[in-house]
C-alpha cells in the first residue's frame, strides 16, 4: 500500500515538473535552442517496429489537447498555473479510479 501510493505521488510530480517546464520552453524566444529541439520536426523514415516517442507527446496524452492549443494556454501564466493543477488531480482521481475498478470519467 505505500509502495503504492509513494509510486502515484512520484508520477504526479513528474508531471507537473514537465508541464510546468514545458511552459517555461513556450514563452522562450524563438531562437533559444532547447525551444527549436522540443519543437523540431525530424523527416527521417522509420525502418520498422512501433512509432518513434517525442517529448511532447505526454503532454498532449496528459492534456487530451494538440499541442497548439496548450502552447497559447501556457501564454497565460495563472491560466496554465490552474490547468497545471488541475491535469495533475484529474490524473490523480483517474489512477485510484483504476485501483478501485472504475473508468475514472469525469462526469
Amino acid at each position: 500500500m505505500g509502495i503504492g501510493l509513494l509510486s502515484v505521488n512520484i508520477v504526479h510530480r513528474m508531471m507537473e515538473r514537465k508541464l510546468n517546464f514545458f511552459g517555461h520552453i513556450c514563452r522562450m524566444p524563438d531562437d533559444r535552442l532547447i525551444r527549436q529541439v522540443v519543437f523540431a520536426i525530424i523527416d527521417d523514415k522509420n525502418k520498422r517496429g512501433r512509432l518513434k516517442r517525442r517529448w511532447t507527446d505526454d503532454l498532449v496524452n496528459w492534456c487530451n489537447k494538440d499541442i497548439g492549443t496548450v502552447c497559447r494556454l501556457v501564454m497565460d501564466r495563472t491560466k496554465w498555473t490552474h490547468f497545471v493543477k488541475y491535469v495533475n488531480e484529474h490524473c490523480a482521481h483517474t489512477e485510484q479510479d483504476k485501483e478501485r475498478g472504475g473508468e475514472g470519467e469525469i462526469e
